[in-house]
């Protein structure tokens, strides 16, 4: 249902329901899983239905791709609306590779004490709320390249996409279950010995305390999520360990876009035409996992999609005749794009400021990407020497750039001196505070993250259904 600020606080409903601090896809997924076992939650939600007013976060040392909109980087992806992020999002899905989620060979990488089954079942029903097409195809791990033993293809699908504040706000306004509350900003927890007990809020410009119930999730984003952690941990009771990784180890989804024109050899190059390759238009094209290894490289993919012929430059035409020429047969050109996980997992990458823990900022996103140029250049070996029959580089370098994939600023983790929650998303040493989204990934891989996002935030869900009686 969708009520008023007033209604709730004196109606005492949040006594006996969790609390979900978020509208975009991880909130809402936490509610309708917690919906379908018979648990209540409330929905806080900042924003409205349109863009309200913006968060005041900075941006330094790296470079945000140019989408052609009006917002600013940040803006495009940490909004205060209903639906969250979920407003600006492609529809890209696919789950992480098992790789990503146990790798032992790098020096310094995050692991998750999750395992990529874990997370199967979890996928599935995402799949079936994502909206997705044959979704089952995106849980394969990699499909093998038949007669090409370096290559292999991951496939994606695509949610329509879902917009969450537009797509579901029918179902909350008649959810018994779903309480959405808008226009309350949430400003920090309270609580003690280790226990949240209220949320200190601004509503309308006006200071609020809400005494909260069994639970707090928050759903807040990667920068939310660190942020609210952060100003309220002294008072919870957040251990030093801990807390000294809250807002850090942030990370993104670098990519190069149109990297380079590509042909490939005639049998690669009939052999990528079979439908088992193609993801919607376009191939995920990727190397293997022992040759990431063998080289201690984190993961990459080639997005591949094929250029008209007419859409060719002088350069691009006269490789493509020239092809003709030599094999007798029509070339297909490929754009591709190349999309990285993030090789430096570092402490240092974080989201908070002074600033921001002395609420004059909302956020500072840091991140320095030149060391991905080692995944570039050793994607460009690695396709030449696979299959590739030319590589034609654009007149104007390709940047890298993050893409507003934000991650790892509350991560999971083992213990609480390597992350901030365990692997039922509970922040170490609290009893009954949660978090949700991409802010756990300790680690992303390639894959767009919202997919995985939902399917942990149902994992949630489920756990703090059948966790109701003890929280």
């Amino acid at each position: 249902m969708l009520t008023a600020f007033t209604e709730l606080a004196s109606s005492g409903a949040l006594q006996s329901q969790v609390v979900i601090v978020g509208s975009g896809p991880a909130a809402l997924a936490v509610a309708y899983a917690l919906e379908e076992r018979g648990v209540p939650s409330v929905l806080l939600e900042s924003g409205e239905a349109s863009k309200t007013e913006q968060w005041n976060v900075l941006t330094g040392g790296f470079k945000g791709a140019d989408y052609g909109v009006a917002d600013s980087y940040t803006q495009l992806h940490i909004r205060r609306q209903l639906g969250g992020g979920s407003n600006v999002w492609g529809g890209w899905c696919t789950t992480m590779r098992e790789m990503s989620m146990s790798r032992t060979d790098i020096a310094d990488y995050p692991q998750w004490p999750l395992k990529r089954a874990d997370l199967t079942p979890f996928y599935g029903r995402a799949g079936t709320w994502l909206k997705i097409p044959d979704y089952e195809a995106s849980l394969v791990d990699a499909i093998p390249v038949s007669g090409f033993d370096q290559l292999n293809v991951k496939p994606f699908r695509f949610s329509p996409p879902v917009r969450y504040g537009k797509d579901f706000s029918e179902h909350i306004e008649k959810s018994p279950k779903i309480t959405l509350v808008q226009g309350v900003t949430v400003l920090s927890i309270k609580g003690r010995h280790g226990h949240a007990e209220a949320l200190e809020l601004s509503v309308g410009g006006e200071a609020r305390t809400l005494k909260c119930g069994k639970a707090i999730v928050l759903a807040a984003g990667a920068v939310g999520n660190a942020r609210l952690l952060a100003r309220s941990a002294a008072e919870l009771g957040v251990s030093d360990a801990t807390s000294a990784n809250v807002g850090r180890y942030f990370f993104e989804h670098p990519h190069c876009y149109s990297l380079a024109r590509i042909l490939f050899a005639p049998e690669l190059a009939q052999e990528l035409t079979k439908k088992q390759y193609q993801s919607s238009s376009f191939i995920s094209l990727m190397p293997t996992a022992d040759f990431l290894v063998k080289n201690k490289l984190t993961d990459f993919n080639f997005q591949l999609s094929t250029v008209p012929a007419d859409k060719l430059d002088s350069r691009e035409a006269a490789i493509a005749k020239n092809y003709k020429a030599i094999y007798g047969v029509e070339p297909a050109v490929y754009n591709a794009t190349l999309g990285m996980e993030q090789t430096v997992h570092s402490k240092d990458f974080s989201v908070l400021d002074d600033g921001t823990l002395k609420r004059k900022n909302d956020g500072h996103l840091t991140l320095d990407l030149t060391a991905q140029k080692k995944i570039v250049d050793a994607a460009k070996t690695w396709l030449m020497a696979n299959g590739a029959h030319a590589w034609v580089s654009p007149t104007t370098e390709s940047p890298i750039v993050a893409v507003g994939h934000l991650h790892g600023t509350t991560r999971m983790a083992q213990t609480p001196d390597k992350g901030v929650v365990d692997a039922d998303c509970r922040v170490f040493g609290i009893d009954n505070v949660f978090m949700a989204g991409s802010s756990v990934f300790p680690s992303g891989g390639f894959a767009n993250p919202t997919y995985t996002i939902v399917a942990l935030a149902i994992r949630l869900g489920d756990h703090l259904a059948s966790q109701q009686k003890q929280i």
